[in-house]
């Protein structure tokens, strides 16, 4: 990915300071997470596409079942995070279903580092849980850049049968958001040099910057779960705050006109 410099004018000195990129992107890291295609990008342990890829006669729709007695069956794949990604979420669609009380029958799911092995989600259900759902949601943001590996396990004694159902797994990595305002006046005109600072509600300031030329200002790197804004314009004695809902990985064009 390329590298992009700021330019600060400081005590006489040009400094080049490293920002974030401005690609935007929202989309899924998992290939195949719904199993439509079987167990392609999915490695497999004791198990194998013939017993464990169930197709849903009502959904019409594909799903991974694991559990086989007196086995342990798995199946992973490794996923890569962009390095600067804003925000990071993980889930799955999870059924357990156990007839066994015996805790030697488990269901797992692990997440790790695909390059050391350590693990940083591990959730285990036993039929002790007395649950029949294990459908989860994380937020892994803290784990951008690395490669990590999704690992979903079912162990099984030679008594009574535990299975997992799992489908839908999705990683979504999100990056910051961009957005793009024009600053006109009451009859239309555009406002240049102005000073713009973005704030949350709280506060915090996330962006300041000048309009250029043509009324127009870029600021990058917003990092909000669909938060309020204030978009706060001076020029002069002209002075207002506008207010702007702004989602991660989104690229918002806005006006906003003194009247």
């Amino acid at each position: 990915m390329p590298k992009f410099y700021t330019i600060v004018l400081t005590l006489g000195m040009l400094i080049a300071l490293p920002t974030f990129g401005t690609e935007i992107y929202n989309h899924d890291l998992v290939n195949n997470g719904n199993f439509e295609n079987e167990l392609d990008d999915w490695s497999c342990s004791n198990c194998n596409e013939d017993t464990n890829i169930i197709y849903d006669d009502y959904y019409s729709t594909h799903y991974l079942l694991l559990g086989g007695l007196n086995a342990y069956q798995e199946a992973k794949q490794a996923i890569t995070i962009t390095p600067d990604a804003g925000k990071v979420t993980l889930s799955f669609d999870c059924d357990f279903i156990t007839t066994d009380n015996i805790n030697t029958d488990y269901f797992t799911f692990t997440l790790q580092d695909e390059a050391t092995n350590e693990s940083y989600i591990k959730d285990t259900i036993y039929p002790s849980d007395e649950t029949e759902y294990c459908q989860q949601d994380y937020t892994i943001t803290q784990y951008a850049g690395k490669t990590l590996e999704v690992i979903f396990g079912v162990n099984n004694d030679a008594n009574k049968l535990t299975t997992a159902k799992i489908d839908n797994v999705v990683m979504t990595e999100k990056s910051y958001s961009k957005l793009t305002g024009r600053v006109l006046d009451d009859n239309y005109n555009k406002i240049k040099k102005a000073k713009v600072t973005i704030k949350k509600d709280n506060g915090t300031i996330l962006w300041t910057g000048k309009t250029n030329k043509k009324g127009l200002f870029i600021a990058t790197h917003l990092a909000t779960n669909y938060t309020r804004l204030r978009i706060i314009v001076k020029k002069g004695n002209l002075k207002k705050t506008f207010h702007t809902y702004v989602e991660w990985g989104t690229n918002y064009n806005k006006v906003y006109r003194f009247k």
